[in-house]
Order: C-alpha cells, then structure tokens, then sequence
C-alpha cells in the first residue's frame, strides 16, 4: 500500500505527460477514487492508505486537499515516486476515466 499523495503524483504526472496539461482537483480526485477501486477488485488490496469521501462535486480525499489546497495541483508533484505494480491499475484508470 501506498501513500495517497504518492499515487496522487504519480497519476498526476502520467496525466501531464500523456494530455501535455496540468490535471485539475476534481478530476485527480475522481480517478484516485477510481484507481483504489480498481485496485480493490483487480488485487483485492487498497492502493492507498487515505479514506474516500462523497463531497458535493464528487468523491474527495482530505489528505490531498490539506497537502495542495483547492486549486494547487502542481505541489502535488513534488511527491512524486515511480510505482511499478498495479500498472493494470493505472493503465485502465487511464484510458477509460481520465477524459
């Protein structure tokens, strides 16, 4: 299991890197929730350490929004660390949620 502002990183770089644009909160945010989910039925384990709540635009994680605020997005990469497993994960997220 990871940290959520690992993950956070790590999806928000493989966002810039395939878009060529900063991902916005909400859409972090709902691909995090889409990703532990993933990770859940694919693995049978949690991706990350952080709980998922319902906030009024969509699922929310605290620990991200304490670490880069509302808008802040780019802070977030600071935090960046390469993970190698459960690229299935990632790569499904990715293709089907990110757009």
């Amino acid at each position: 299991m990871y940290k959520v502002e690992h993950v956070a990183a790590y999806i928000a770089k493989r966002y810039r890197d395939q878009y060529k644009q900063d991902i916005e909160s909400a859409t972090l945010h709902k691909l995090l929730y889409f990703a532990q989910r993933e990770c859940i039925i694919l693995h049978k384990t949690t991706l990350f350490d952080s709980p998922i709540y319902a906030g009024e635009y969509g699922p929310t994680i605290l620990k991200i929004i304490e670490l880069c605020g509302q808008n802040s997005i780019k802070d977030i990469l600071s935090f960046y660390i390469e993970i190698e497993q459960y690229q299935d994960v990632f790569e499904k997220i990715m293709a089907v949620y990110s757009k």
